[in-house]
């Protein structure tokens, strides 16, 4: 999980200018922030991440709809990543997809495989 928060506090730290107290906040309250949703079953180090990130620029009260557009929807490709890795992780799903929707099918494993979104 270490290696999810220096990532956030590493991108996070390119976006905003904040004094090192400030960050060294920032990092413990992401942590602990982290730290709940991977207790709540969140084990997906890039969700986290989007996630972690999202709760820093909240605490920030960043307003920028450059910044808020792309981080909204880095969420919902991340999430709908996961979903789709999901489904395609059942034999039933995977049979019915390629024998009736191969092109969506191919489309999915493309997305799936990709390693970040």
């Amino acid at each position: 999980m270490e290696a999810v928060i220096d990532r956030i506090m590493h991108t996070y730290d390119l976006l905003m200018n904040r004094s090192s107290a400030a960050s060294e906040d920032a990092r413990a309250k992401v942590t602990n922030y982290v730290a709940t949703l991977f207790a709540a079953g969140e084990k997906d180090p890039q969700r986290l991440a989007v996630c972690g990130l999202t709760y820093l620029r909240e605490l920030d009260g960043s307003s920028d709809p450059v910044k808020a557009g792309f981080t909204e929807n880095m969420m919902s490709l991340t999430c709908a990543r996961g979903y789709i890795k999901k489904l395609l992780n059942n034999a039933k799903v995977v049979r019915f997809l390629n024998a009736n929707y191969s092109d969506i099918f191919s489309g999915f494993e493309n997305i799936v495989a990709t390693e970040a979104v």
